[in-house]
């Protein structure tokens, strides 16, 4: 029972980080010596995000697509013939949580 207490804890902690978008992106470090450093995150924060490829192209780290991030809480698929739906529901809507073995 602890290691689901725990599970669902540190779901809705990263649910809260995830909603109130102070989630820090999921970065690939080629060269974690230049990229994962102050300079690099300050540089980050001051280049207009049209632009933040370049930088971070420059410091070897390649910023991940965490776009579904937000699919996997109030998500559920629904069987259907020759191809499953994946609805997504309001956080308002959704009020249980599953935990399986």
């Amino acid at each position: 029972a602890s290691g689901a207490a725990t599970l669902v804890t540190s779901s809705a902690r990263f649910y809260r980080t995830l909603k109130d978008e102070k989630l820090s992106p999921d970065i690939f470090h080629t060269k974690p010596k230049d990229s994962e450093t102050d300079r690099y995150k300050t540089l980050m924060k001051w280049i207009p995000r049209k632009f933040a490829f370049y930088g971070s192209y420059y410091y070897g780290a390649f910023p991940l697509d965490m776009s579904q991030y937000g699919r996997l809480f109030s998500s559920t698929r629904i069987p259907k013939n020759g191809k499953d739906e994946l609805v997504t529901y309001e956080p308002s809507e959704s009020r249980h949580v599953i935990v399986q073995r």
